[in-house]
């Protein structure tokens, strides 16, 4: 059987993790989060690090696994050692079907909003054609230039950590000279929505797990994506504080509370920044290359999906997607396919957020879900990795599974309050993504063998 080739180093593993987290998140939902914790800054500070700190024991403990197990699809070869291929497949198709897709969309629609802002302009269609050409683009490079997408990672990593680091640094003095009552009249607590802001931060910590798709691809990947995963997380973590910190105390809780344009906002601090509107073109500039970057790192991801399940005999047609082109060593049947739902997703989010049809918060529930995954690897973790200290066995995994179990329960709560919100339209309330999982294991189940072949 054709198999892929070692082409990504550690420095370029880490960059896909930083890269990935590292993007749009960070300046959106860093204004939601903002307005979910009332304008107070201790506690948006607060959400961003749990969050942080449930990213860091889950990337730890991911990068136990990591150590021990090398296949083709990091979290679906994770699930398969816990509790069997089958479980693994449904897994596999709910991450590569549907959550992968669902995030991969939502960048390139984002990316194209930023662009849209950073040019000017006023068609309400423009990021959708800009979107769909950033998604087509961004799927050409890496099913036929896998090499030139990882140069492309490494580039964006460092080009998105300028703005973050403007702000964190420079956002914060001058916050702290002309703005002072917003360290010292931190904001209330009225109108907190504590689980709301925690999900944001969900989505905008949301990426690391799609490092582990390359496993197969990385050289020493026993030793090297645990690395990667703990290295990146670390560097992220002390991103966003800085940069919650700096952006709040630059624009002031009041102006975030009253904003309705999440990404006017953002604009602004950057304008006040460098007192002219000249700073928010800077910004913008910054911040398209970021998503763009993260939109990259998840292209990574995604067009492997059905290649991962194809290697395994599952799936539809596994003998077409297991099939390696020779030339750049990428299965472009499984990228198509990638293409195919990810554009359709794009539609979803176009309905969602241009047209306001439907509701437009699948893509934290997404990343909420797919934490059950998880139990079965921790679980694992500490029944069969016998070898392993105290600390590495059960103190991580505990402490990882009691992660899970909160994000779990934040990720109902948010669904029965927009179920429960009668301020919203019938079709904003309809959990639109518990319909497409039921579809997708439907489809899943269709397509599963009992006695898949595995081979040429």
């Amino acid at each position: 059987m054709q198999k892929l080739k070692r082409k990504y180093n550690l420095v370029t593993t880490i960059s896909l993790v930083i890269g990935i987290v590292m993007g749009s998140g960070i300046f959106l939902k860093n204004i939601s989060i903002s307005r979910n914790t009332g304008g107070n800054i201790f506690l948006s500070s607060a959400v961003f690090l749990i969050m942080g700190v449930i990213m860091i024991i889950s990337a730890y403990t991911f990068s136990i696994a990591a150590s021990k197990i090398e296949k083709v699809n990091g979290v679906i070869d994770y699930v398969e050692d816990a509790v069997g291929p089958k479980v693994a497949y449904y897994v596999g198709f709910y991450f590569n079907l549907v959550y992968l897709p669902i995030i991969t969309s939502v960048l390139a629609f984002l990316s194209a909003n930023f662009f849209k802002q950073l040019i000017g302009s006023n068609s309400e269609y423009f990021s959708i054609y800009v979107g769909i050409a950033f998604l087509s683009i961004s799927f050409i490079i890496n099913m036929f230039a896998p090499k030139l997408a990882g140069k492309f990672q490494v580039s964006t990593t460092i080009v998105k950590l300028i703005p973050i680091v403007i702000v964190g640094t420079v956002g914060l003095v001058i916050g702290l000279n002309s703005n002072t009552e917003v360290i010292t009249s931190i904001g209330g607590t009225k109108n907190v929505k504590f689980f709301d802001a925690l999900l944001a931060a969900a989505f905008a910590y949301e990426g690391w797990i799609v490092s582990t798709t390359v496993n197969a691809e990385v050289e020493n990947s026993k030793k090297n994506l645990p690395k990667a995963l703990v290295i990146g997380c670390i560097i992220v973590i002390i991103s966003f504080l800085i940069y919650n910190i700096g952006i709040t105390t630059l624009l002031g809780s009041d102006a975030i509370l009253n904003s309705n344009n999440d990404q006017a906002i953002v604009e602004q601090a950057f304008n006040n920044l460098f007192n002219s509107q000249i700073g928010g073109k800077i910004f913008l500039f910054f911040i398209t290359i970021s998503c763009l970057g993260v939109l990259n790192g998840l292209t990574m991801g995604v067009s492997r999906g059905m290649y991962s399940l194809a290697v395994r005999g599952q799936g539809p047609k596994p003998e077409v997607f297991k099939k390696l082109n020779k030339k750049t060593n990428t299965s472009l049947a499984s990228g198509l396919v990638a293409f195919i739902l990810s554009l359709l997703f794009f539609g979803y989010f176009v309905l969602a957020i241009i047209f306001n049809k439907v509701s437009g918060n699948i893509d934290e529930i997404a990343i909420g879900l797919l934490y059950f995954a998880y139990i079965f690897i921790y679980v694992n973790i500490m029944k069969n990795y016998k070898d392993l200290p105290v600390f590495k066995r059960f103190v991580m995994p505990i402490l990882a599974l009691i992660s899970v179990i909160f994000l779990l329960f934040a990720s109902f709560n948010v669904l029965y309050t927009t179920l429960m919100n009668t301020e919203l339209t019938i079709h904003q309330r309809i959990p639109y993504i518990l319909i497409i999982i039921v579809f997708a294991f439907i489809l899943a189940r269709i397509f599963y063998k009992k006695k898949p072949i595995v081979g040429e």
